[in-house]
């Protein structure tokens, strides 16, 4: 009996260590003026139409942080695709979901967009194929960085259903890595799989300063690693483009 007692105990003093956990989904979608982004779709775009044909990027270092200021790591790097090609995928976008997460209210969600310079240091070779930061088609070698996001497209300058000049902007390089940071209370409960969204706006991304779009004719796409004007605004506009829905 007395065994049972201490065993009973013991299943007590377990269970009353066992810290409860949830899931936390994070989806990303890209939008067109204020629509779900579709490849190989027309849009306008300043005096031509342009239609998207590649857009993808790397996130790193997702992380959560509560109100205590402990914080929980969720990745180290993720790739996302945003090549969607109907209203229903679009519509859902990318969503990752992060299991075994200690329940409890998140004051804020932080993620860098490109990859952290401790893994841009390394090569494809460094990692198996099936690891996002093992892409060849990710990486130059002239910039000795990864592609941390390609934007690519064909544009039609003269509007009469000609797309025949295309256009990427593709970035990379520890200058042009971006931190940001999402204050907002963020609930994980073990029933409830708590979600948020965060929305990539290129109708905002490709405009220069003065908020007038790029100048795609003139300036289709960057070969050398030295010319970073472009893709300095670009990276600099995640800023205004990035949005979050809870």
């Amino acid at each position: 009996m007395r065994n049972i007692f201490v065993l009973f105990l013991l299943i007590i003093l377990i269970a009353s260590c066992t810290k409860e956990t949830g899931s936390f989904d994070l989806s990303f979608k890209a939008i067109m003026k204020d629509e779900p982004l579709i490849l190989n779709k027309a849009y306008e775009f300043g005096n031509m139409d342009i239609k998207f044909e590649n857009l993808a990027f790397y996130v790193s270092d997702i992380s959560l942080t509560d109100k205590k200021g402990g914080k929980v790591e969720l990745a180290d790097i993720e790739f996302i695709s945003l090549n969607n090609f109907d209203e229903l995928s679009a519509s859902a976008g990318k969503s990752i979901r992060f299991n075994d997460i200690p329940t409890g209210t998140y004051k804020k969600i932080n993620f860098t967009m490109g990859v952290a310079s401790d893994l841009n240091s390394k090569t494809p070779s460094d990692f198996d194929v099936s690891d996002p930061l093992g892409r060849t088609d990710f990486y130059w070698a002239d910039w000795k960085s990864y592609i941390f996001s390609k934007t690519e497209g064909s544009a039609d300058t003269l509007r009469n259903g000609n797309f025949n000049l295309k256009f990427f902007y593709h970035t990379g390089s520890d200058e042009l890595i971006r931190s940001y940071e999402l204050v907002e209370d963020l609930n994980v409960d073990e029933n409830f799989n708590f979600g948020l969204e965060i929305f990539f706006d290129y109708d905002k991304l490709l405009r220069k300063g003065d908020e007038t779009y790029f100048d795609i004719k003139a300036f289709p796409r960057n070969h050398n690693p030295s010319e970073l004007n472009v893709i300095t605004q670009l990276v600099n506009n995640y800023i205004k483009a990035i949005k979050f829905r809870l």
